[in-house]
């Protein structure tokens, strides 16, 4: 009995540097966690890849960038996390990109709202209450406008 409690507590120690280093895996392993993204105009997917910082839409939703992890925050704000661990973020510069993540809170420009709509989603950054947009070309950015139902380039199922 108290080898297996200080094999599980040697196991357990070597695991946490790993984690705090991070690792070349996603971060989470259970895909039934993952959300996808559409967007109501286009019905392309939220998207992005490994090798950049870009967020945009791709047309294939089994593509490894368009599953998100819906983090809760626990104060009614979630964070979008990508499959290779970093946040959906989008500062005052109408960008919207993904970046390491802040997991302590205080990072409010990698939080957003996920408020129900007669026609989806909108989301919402907490920092600058700018809304997920998708723009012409695949792009997606942070618009500074809500322009409610009407407009299916800001909502998203």
């Amino acid at each position: 009995m108290k080898k297996k409690r200080i094999a599980k507590f040697a196991l357990a120690t070597a695991a946490i540097p790993a984690m705090i280093m991070g690792a070349s895996s996603p971060v989470y392993a259970d895909s039934s966690s993952f959300v996808t993204w559409r967007n109501g105009w286009s019905g392309e997917y939220l998207c992005d890849n490994e090798g950049s910082t870009d967020v945009y839409t791709c047309a294939n939703s089994s593509a490894d960038g368009t599953r998100w992890l819906d983090g809760d925050n626990g104060n009614g704000t979630w964070k979008e996390i990508d499959r290779w661990g970093r946040c959906l973020t989008a500062y005052w510069n109408n960008r919207a990109y993904v970046e390491p993540c802040s997991f302590n809170g205080a990072n409010t420009y990698q939080q957003w709202r996920e408020i129900s709509t007669g026609s989806g989603w909108k989301l919402q950054n907490v920092a600058t209450g700018y809304i997920l947009d998708q723009g012409s070309n695949y792009s997606v950015y942070a618009n500074s406008t809500d322009y409610g139902d009407s407009n299916s380039h800001q909502r998203w199922h």
